[in-house]
């Protein structure tokens, strides 16, 4: 992607969730991670509680940061869901979420992405061998209940968020397993967010949870990316076999490559889960890669 002789290099940042599938240390992670030639790193949900994550954090240099959801990790186990029908659960969710926001601006981070929670609430994060969809278990809150709990989390979540200066998106969600435990799939579900919240919220677009989606729901995912262009701060990417929410690092053909021209100008997050460092070095030079030939 070229204009006259500039050539398009995107910002490209690596989430830690990368270094294994279940809670690990985060000065771990990041040991093979900034010495990695790309503008910043995601500071990801899949790390265990630590009184020197604060000081791992500030020991960074030369990186931008965004952080993620469960940063930093909760001393007791939490599962959030901000549209929980549990008046405690989604007390404590909104709590959490303004407490990693104000650590994510007291510590430098551009931007904080959250999940915006689901119909019911989750019983554990059921990882497999090949999925990190969470167990849910039911309920009876339908989805009109559910939606209106998440818009008045938000309403909340953006007022603290706004009142640090401090930039927030939402997750996209999609899967071929859970999808109907699950909320913001959809563009009218977006569509319905930004008549409510036209500024301060911004959307991370999870690109394999949206291409699921797009296969669950019947709908374009490139017109949904052009139609909320404007909305889309961060891309989080890794490869998957189009059924299963596999976190895999990126390969030549995936079907990313289809949308990849319409994120140029976004933060492109190489978000992978069980991987080395030889991985995330390819995987940096095949997104490179495509940039500089198309």
């Amino acid at each position: 992607m070229h204009t006259g002789n500039l050539e398009v290099k995107p910002d490209i940042f690596i989430s830690t969730t990368y270094f294994g599938k279940r809670e690990s240390d985060l000065k771990n992670a990041l040991n093979e991670l900034e010495v990695l030639p790309v503008d910043g790193i995601e500071i990801g949900s899949t790390h265990k509680y630590s009184p020197d994550n604060s000081k791992t954090i500030k020991s960074i240099s030369g990186k931008r940061l965004l952080f993620h959801n469960y940063f930093p990790p909760s001393k007791e186990p939490l599962i959030l869901n901000i549209a929980s029908s549990n008046d405690n659960l989604r007390k404590k969710s909104v709590d959490y979420i303004k407490k990693c926001i104000s650590f994510c601006e007291s510590h430098g981070g551009e931007l904080y992405t959250f999940h915006p929670g689901f119909l019911n609430d989750a019983v554990s994060e059921g990882i497999s061998e090949n999925n990190y969809d969470f167990v849910f278990q039911k309920s009876n809150l339908n989805y009109d209940e559910a939606y209106n709990l998440m818009i008045e989390s938000i309403d909340d979540i953006l007022s603290f968020s706004n009142g640090l200066g401090l930039k927030i998106a939402i997750e996209t969600q999609g899967s071929t397993t859970k999808s109907a435990d699950l909320l913001m799939q959809r563009p009218e579900e977006f569509q319905k967010l930004f008549s409510i919240f036209p500024s301060g919220l911004e959307i991370n677009l999870n690109l394999a949870h949206s291409y699921f989606a797009s296969k669950m729901f019947n709908f374009s995912l490139k017109e949904f990316i052009v139609n909320n262009d404007c909305y889309i701060d961060a891309v989080e990417l890794n490869h998957s076999n189009s059924l299963d929410d596999e976190h895999l690092p990126l390969e030549k053909g995936s079907y990313i490559f289809n949308y990849l021209s319409l994120i140029a100008n976004k933060k492109l997050v190489l978000e992978f889960r069980n991987a080395n460092a030889d991985d995330i070095k390819q995987s940096i030079g095949i997104v490179r890669s495509y940039f500089a030939a198309v």
